[in-house]
């Protein structure tokens, strides 16, 4: 308190987390997350408008679906991951979750029913919006005595790093292939990666 900001912190923080490595896992685990997450929401809804030919209504209700849900989710998994199952087996099958939503994206047709859609709009919301809270939790918990605020700061530098790659990555990948599936069973693949070491480092802890 009272120390002020300097340079020097904001490296140590980095540094800190780089070198940890239950941190560095978890960084990079965010980033991917975050990537994901960014992407998705980025060309889910143009996805189901432009591609599937669903009317801008019903994608924008869809896409509103997913993000209502994912705050729902972010409260109830809180309170799960207080109470019954920690936060670092919940993750990682967060992880798993968004893949199969992902999947179920690519793979979608505009004859499938609306209330599909809604479902996965729910299941998008809850593996690639729930996980925030408790990864941050997390990497807090694992933080040595007095290491919290490095170890926050540190891993939310490589979140945003994954909010500013994940659409940009997206649009490459669109580009090269034309194809909004590609992009869908490519960001599942990523982030399921990622669930899979985090699984192999809580294994380890």
């Amino acid at each position: 308190a009272g120390s002020g900001i300097a340079l020097r912190d904001v490296v140590a923080s980095l540094r800190f987390v780089w070198t940890h490595r239950l941190q560095r896992g978890h960084a990079l685990a965010g980033m991917v997350f975050a990537g994901s997450q960014l992407a998705l929401a980025t060309y889910l809804i143009v996805y189901l408008w432009r591609e599937l030919g669903l009317a801008p209504e019903l994608a924008g209700i869809i896409y509103a679906t997913h993000h209502i849900s994912g705050i729902a989710a972010r409260i109830l998994l809180g309170f799960v991951a207080g109470r019954w199952i920690a936060s670092r087996t919940i993750l990682p099958l967060l992880a798993y979750v968004m893949a199969v939503g992902l999947i179920a994206v690519a793979l979608s047709d505009e004859s499938w029913p609306v209330w599909v859609f809604y479902s996965i709009a729910v299941v998008l919301g809850i593996g690639g919006n729930g996980w925030v809270g408790l990864f941050l939790s997390e990497i807090a918990i694992l933080a040595p005595d007095g290491r919290a605020a490095d170890a926050t700061s540190g891993n939310q530098f490589f979140m945003y790093g994954g909010i500013v790659a994940g659409p940009a990555i997206g649009s490459l990948l669109l580009g090269a292939t034309d194809s909004y599936p590609v992009l869908f069973l490519s960001v599942a693949g990523a982030v399921a990666l990622a669930g899979i070491g985090l699984s192999i480092i809580t294994r380890k802890t």
